[in-house]
């Protein structure tokens, strides 16, 4: 089972590819009444400090809005203890007579996301089932209703049939997303789940590219040279003392959604992202709410990062046993699952391309009063720091991530 892939760049791309893959043996209660965004947000801290505490010194990028939409593809198709341990760590509906409402839900949120004016935000849902294997009727209905799916019988023991789906998933994600599969597909393969999630939108705001000029970096263990982009700009600025960080606001050009860095206070070698990931997240939600307008000298490097990453250990973090080893997938199909793999794959971009909106909106974002001139606040993103992009009205995370090193 592979994860998400996010491309993001300045107008930002992001990609995010979730698969799941389940593999034969030979091979090797009710809705609670909660906000959909609760459940995500409460994913995306186990799921942030589960990534982290073996990343080391790489970086780590991942879309849980993407994860949360592929699992709730495999709940569709769930039963018995995989049902419950589904719904006890997403929030799914373990009664299947609330399926309906809570999948509808889920897929009014991405329609709402896709909907948003000047932001292109495209998910794609591929079924890629063995030739000769039957789906249930119910689950095909479903997939079809609720998430537009792209079902196809495959054979997965003819190697042309990875490079096939490698098109799907590049076609998918507007060519971001290319060999995703680097070696074939198990011949004993039953079926690949796949979900993917591309967003592209221009900053309100733009970097002009005459600025970007090679600066230091550092991770704390290395001085690195990177291309540092540079502007200044009225931007919504934190500085409270009570938070470990400071942050940043940068919108884009549908000011519902904001990129927020938070940059740490602390020496890079005592940044300890591992460990507070989450606690970062939420004091970051709480900050978002106090963030003031200040003109800002902001410099954020440009960045272009490529991560693969298993999700085996968020499972366990969860506290799953059953879903990996056993999972009781008889709502798709007939025969037993012996395996489930997991993965998530995100490819982002930074650059500084805006559009004619950010040029015109940065250069009127001038001191108001040229008898008292104001003194512009620094965010020189100079040194490790953690991000996530954030749709305001609907209150949910696309994209979260901890930058360690820039390449």
């Amino acid at each position: 089972m592979l994860f998400s892939v996010v491309n993001m760049s300045l107008p930002q791309k992001i990609v995010s590819l979730f698969v799941i893959s389940l593999v034969v043996s030979v091979a090797s209660s009710e809705v609670k009444e909660k906000p959909l965004s609760e459940y995500i947000d409460r994913f995306t801290l186990l799921t942030g400090d589960a990534l982290l505490q073996n990343a080391n010194d790489s970086n780590v990028v991942f879309s849980p809005l993407n994860i949360y939409h592929a699992f709730s593809l495999l709940h569709l198709g769930s039963n018995q203890k995989t049902r419950e341990e589904l719904s006890s760590i997403f929030g799914f509906p373990e009664n299947p007579e609330n399926d309906t409402n809570f999948h509808a839900q889920l897929n009014q949120t991405l329609h709402s996301l896709q909907n948003l004016k000047d932001v292109t935000l495209a998910a794609a849902v591929g079924v890629f089932a063995r030739k000769d294997l039957k789906l249930k009727p119910l689950f095909l209905e479903r997939v079809k209703s609720f998430y537009n799916a792209d079902v196809q019988n495959v054979d997965f023991s003819n190697t042309s049939t990875t490079q096939y789906i490698n098109s799907w998933i590049s076609q998918s994600t507007k060519d971001h997303i290319k060999d995703y599969f680097t070696e074939s597909i198990n011949p004993a393969t039953q079926l690949q789940l796949i979900s993917a999630l591309y967003f592209g939108a221009n900053w309100k705001f733009g970097f002009g590219k005459t600025n970007t000029q090679k600066e230091d970096f550092h991770t704390g263990y290395s001085l690195l040279k990177v291309e540092m982009m540079s502007e200044m700009s009225r931007l919504d600025y934190g500085d409270d003392p009570k938070y470990p960080f400071r942050i940043l606001g940068l919108p884009y050009k549908n000011e519902d959604l904001y990129l927020y860095i938070q940059l740490p206070r602390e020496d890079p070698k005592s940044a300890n992202f591992a460990n507070n990931f989450s606690a970062i997240y939420l004091t970051s939600l709480e900050a978002v709410e106090t963030l003031k307008s200040n003109l800002v000298h902001v410099k954020l490097p440009r960045f272009s990062i490529n991560s693969k990453i298993s999700l085996e250990n968020v499972l366990k973090k969860f506290g799953s046993t059953q879903i990996l080893e056993a999972p009781q997938l008889s709502g798709m199909f007939d025969e037993k699952v012996d395996k489930l793999e997991v993965n998530h794959g995100v490819h982002i971009d930074v650059d500084e391309t805006g559009t004619e909106a950010a040029a015109v909106s940065s250069i009127s974002l001038m001191p108001l009063s040229a008898s008292i001139p104001e003194i512009p606040k620094e965010f020189f993103v100079n040194k490790p720091f953690t991000f996530f992009i954030y749709s305001k009205s609907l209150k949910t995370i696309i994209f979260a991530g901890a930058i360690s090193r820039v390449e």
